[in-house]
């Protein structure tokens, strides 16, 4: 399933990708209207995407029907959004009315909850800090957490009350979501901690390529665990000695 959902980021990472305004807060959380924001401009970007290139087996009519469907419900027209009072309060952000003119895939009202925990989770998941100590191993422990989260895969599980879709084709379609809504997420993410970080005119860096200083961070952080780890085994073998009475 994982490599399904890599084969499908692969193909389409060249293409144009959304983008979302940035919180002024240093904290990890997102309001109410910009978790809207992010559900639409990257969640819903996300979907449209994996349901223009998604691989079914074309040899079974049935599931590639039910394939196309269960994707097609995550999906709201603007035309049939701005008709809808509930939508258009509760859902629907003040930049994306102002902006959308019918170019930006909607999320459904079904499946807007899961959209608001998927972007929520995600932005608390991945950010500066975690790049700053993790390094080039941030991006992928991001998505390992957000994928392995069990309320979210039960929230988009939920969601689907019409089809009879297998629930292990529902799983491949969530997490090359997941997986292109973080990475999605994340260029916003990099481009502040290079503009942070790295480069020339970096506040907190010096002249050092964003991959380099990834690079080097996750070779630290190797080297303290292991520095960790040859501690622990020295504190265990002298609790061994105490043990056996000094000898």
């Amino acid at each position: 399933m994982y490599d399904a959902a890599r084969q499908i980021f692969r193909r389409n990472q060249n293409q144009n990708q959304p983008t979302a305004t940035t919180p002024s807060r240093d904290n990890n959380t997102l309001n109410r209207e910009e978790q809207n924001e992010y559900t639409n401009r990257f969640v819903g970007w996300a979907i449209h995407n994996v349901y223009s290139h998604w691989k079914y087996d074309e040899s079974d009519i049935n599931e590639c029907d039910a394939t196309m469907e269960f994707i097609s419900g995550m999906k709201m027209r603007h035309d049939v959004a701005i008709v809808d009072r509930i939508y258009m309060k509760e859902c629907y952000s003040i930049s994306d009315q102002i902006h959308n003119r019918g170019g930006l895939t909607l999320v459904s009202m079904e499946y807007f909850e899961f959209g608001r925990k998927l972007v929520s989770k995600i932005y608390k998941s991945f950010n500066e800090e975690r790049m700053n100590n993790e390094g080039s191993n941030s991006l992928k422990k991001a998505f390992n957490e957000v994928d392995g989260d069990k309320e979210l895969k039960l929230c988009f599980l939920h969601c689907d009350k019409i089809t009879d879709l297998k629930e292990e084709i529902k799983m491949e379609i969530m997490k090359a979501i997941i997986k292109k809504t973080l990475h999605a997420m994340s260029k916003q993410v990099t481009k502040r901690y290079n503009e942070e970080y790295t480069g020339r005119y970096s506040k907190n860096g010096g002249d050092t390529a964003l991959r380099q200083k990834l690079k080097a961070n996750s070779q630290l952080q190797s080297a303290k665990k292991k520095l960790e780890l040859d501690e622990r085994k020295k504190e265990h073998k002298q609790q061994k000695r105490e043990s056996n009475g000094g000898k």
